[in-house]
């Protein structure tokens, strides 16, 4: 099964075109759309992807990591807490329901958060079962060696859960061998048939080694950062490309002409995605990015799936 992905939604991912507010998946051909959605609980979108679209529920940990004590707003965050947001927010029956969990940040009262976290994860299964029942609730592995992973992971599987993220190596995503190395030795601990996602890396070179190594899904929003940083991604062969935009069109013409859904919609409105301007401009170019990355991401996949069919 090829590792699926989960776009990540920001609580103003819409554009009003002709006077109707759409989500940003009404935007994307369809064979370029995301294999599902994450929201996190502090950036909920304002209109939500309609059923059965899938949901990855975030508990949003990397909003809260530098604080002592997790919170969102003015509540602590607590398994019952996360649940009852999940519930408000009608997770249904196949989304996956995440445990809160607390970044293991060089500098922090590492002790306080393992301990936070174990007993989270505890609490959070049993609440899961019984409250969404329907839902897949998932734990968060951290560690600061690779060997702690692995022992974290084994722990959450014997507390029951069959679906576990590999969290915080986002922070350090330019570090692929080290991040891969960890990736792997966890995926070798797990039955092959506990389901494993791996938090906030999406890049081409990460996806080939999901592919490779039996990662079941991966979430991502550099597409989004990068769009709002001027970048104007083209799917050229295997190969994503990265043109910077400029403020004006006319002097940056090594950017291709793109007839994608949104490009095309919004140039008909005289909004250009390949140059900086409105929030339009930005996030139409932030929606064209999300379908040229699905592009490689979905070359990627296929070209190591053939790879792995050949004869040896």
């Amino acid at each position: 099964m090829s590792p699926k992905f989960y776009a990540v939604l920001g609580k103003s991912d819409t554009l009003s075109i002709a006077g109707k507010r759409q989500g940003i998946w009404q935007l994307i051909e369809p064979q370029n759309l995301p294999d599902g959605w994450l929201i996190s609980l502090c950036n909920k979108p304002a209109i939500f992807p309609p059923s059965p679209a899938p949901i990855f529920w975030d508990c949003s940990a990397i909003r809260y990591s530098r604080l002592n004590f997790p919170q969102i707003g003015k509540s602590l965050v607590t398994p019952l807490f996360c649940i009852n947001q999940y519930l408000d927010l009608q997770a249904k029956p196949g989304d996956f329901i995440t445990c809160p969990d607390h970044i293991l940040l060089p500098g922090s009262n590492l002790e306080l958060r393992r301990e936070f976290n174990l007993n989270c994860a505890k609490e959070f299964i049993v609440l899961a079962k019984s409250h969404l029942p329907l839902c897949r609730p998932l734990a968060t592995i951290h560690g600061v060696t690779i060997l702690e992973k692995v022992r974290n992971a084994a722990t959450l599987y014997e507390l029951g859960y069959r679906a576990i993220a590999i969290g915080g190596l986002a922070i350090n995503a330019s570090q692929k061998h080290r991040n891969i190395t960890a990736i792997r030795a966890i995926r070798e601990t797990l039955p092959p048939s506990c389901h494993l996602h791996v938090f906030g890396l999406c890049s081409p070179d990460y996806v080939q080694a999901f592919a490779q190594m039996g990662i079941n899904s991966f979430d991502g929003s550099s597409w989004l950062r990068e769009s709002f940083l001027g970048f104007f991604y083209e799917a050229r062969g295997n190969k994503l490309i990265k043109h910077r935009v400029t403020q004006i069109l006319s002097i940056n013409l090594a950017i291709p002409l793109c007839h994608c859904q949104i490009c095309s919609t919004l140039r008909n409105l005289r909004v250009e995605t390949r140059s900086m301007g409105s929030r339009t401009a930005n996030l139409g170019r932030a929606i064209h990015n999300l379908g040229e990355l699905i592009k490689i991401h979905q070359q990627t996949i296929y070209s190591q799936m053939i790879h792995r069919t050949r004869p040896k």
